[in-house]
Order: C-alpha cells, then structure tokens, then sequence
C-alpha cells in the first residue's frame, strides 16, 4: 500500500501525535489500531522525517496478515481490511500533521522562507479545492499579508494557460494602479483588485523587489 498518498506535502507533528494516542519510541511513534472490526490490529510507524509503516496482525494468533497489500487479493474481508487501513492512515494523516509548503523550489521557496525568517508564523492551508495555496497572516491581528495560489497564467491577462504560482500581497491602491503593467504585476486574481496584488513566481520579478512588495504588504495588513 502506497502511504505516501495520504502523507504528501505533511509533516509530523509530535504534540499532536502524542494527544491522537501515538507513543514515543526511540526512533520516532507507534501506535496500534483494531480493524475489521477488531478480529485484526494495525500497528503505525511514524519517523521523524515523516515515514510511515504499517503491519497488520491477526489478534489472536499474531501473525501479520499481508493479503490487504496485494493488489490481485479480492474478497469482502480483504477489502474491509483495505478500507479501515485507508481510513486510519488518512485520518492521522489530517490529524496529526501538519501541511508543508507544496512551492518546493525558486522565487516561491525564497519568498516564503524570507517571510519566515523576518515575520515568523507558518503557512496555513485554508482551501480543500486548491491544497496547495496557502496564506500567511500577521500574528498580531490575524490579518492576512500573503496569499500564494497556482493558477492558470491566462487567469492573468493574455497568456498561455499553463499553471504558474502567483503571490497576492496587498498594496496601497495607488500603489496598485502604478505597478499593475500587465507583465510584471497584476490586479490580484481572486481578491479586492484594489487593494492587492499578484506577482508572477516565474522569474518575471526578482526576489529581491518581492521581498519589498511583502514587506508593504505586511505594514498595510497591520493598519486598521
């Protein structure tokens, strides 16, 4: 069974593993779940860096039982076993880690990480439908500075449709309307067109002048 579906872009988090019933092992977590309505036990192994393992066992004679993982095994049983597996990785999963940042390299990564390392906070993820946007708020007000979204380029103007990550940071509206060329920036997709703006992660900018626009961004998400 490929684990690695359910714990894409996640990252362990140990307090909230710990209150979910995971123990601490000397290598990472454990802990142990009855399926098929507890004629069988699913022991999950959890590393530091997020690796997850599992073994199934018949309770009462404790070998494993492997028939879940093979793909050409049918049969009810099988199949519960299969679908109570899945339902616990996927609940520990949202339960017990946290979302990373799915924007894994160029202007995105370094824009983030500046963020990270003058204003602090982390990336929440707010949106089912789109999981790899994510906000970034100031922890004083809880007001948003920074939106970063993947978007088709033609949502922009004139442009081929293939996706690019855009950051949406606010702006003073005089700010917006003199930057706005319809190259380098934008009126913000999918926000007050007044007030925000997208930036291209492409390259179009550099990170530098990004840096610049979220650092306003951050002192007008701070005005009342």
């Amino acid at each position: 069974m490929d684990t690695d579906i359910f714990f894409k872009d996640r990252t362990p988090n140990a307090k909230k593993l710990l209150s979910f019933g995971f123990r601490q092992e000397q290598d990472g977590w454990m802990l142990r779940l009855p399926v098929a309505d507890g004629a069988l036990l699913l022991t999950l192994f959890i590393s530091p860096r997020g690796d997850v393992r599992t073994k199934v066992t018949d309770v009462d004679t404790e070998e494993e039982y492997i028939l879940y993982l093979v793909d050409e095994a049918q049969g009810t049983f099988v199949g519960d076993v299969r679908k109570d597996v899945e339902t616990a990785l996927r609940t520990v999963a949202e339960t017990c880690f946290d979302r990373t940042a799915s924007f894994d390299g160029g202007d995105a990564a370094a824009v983030l990480d500046y963020a990270r390392e003058k204003y602090g906070g982390q990336p929440e993820f707010l949106w089912d439908r789109t999981p790899d946007s994510f906000i970034l708020r100031r922890k004083d007000n809880g007001k948003w500075y920074a939106v970063f979204m993947t978007i088709a380029k033609n949502k922009l103007g004139d442009f081929p449709e293939d996706p690019i990550g855009v950051l949406n940071v606010k702006a003073p509206p005089a700010d917006v309307g003199a930057l706005s060329d319809g190259e380098r920036f934008f009126p913000a997709w999918h926000m007050n067109k007044r007030h925000w703006l997208s930036i291209p992660l492409d390259g179009t900018v550099p990170c530098e002048e990004i840096f610049k626009r979220l650092d306003v961004s951050f002192r007008e998400a701070g005005k009342k």
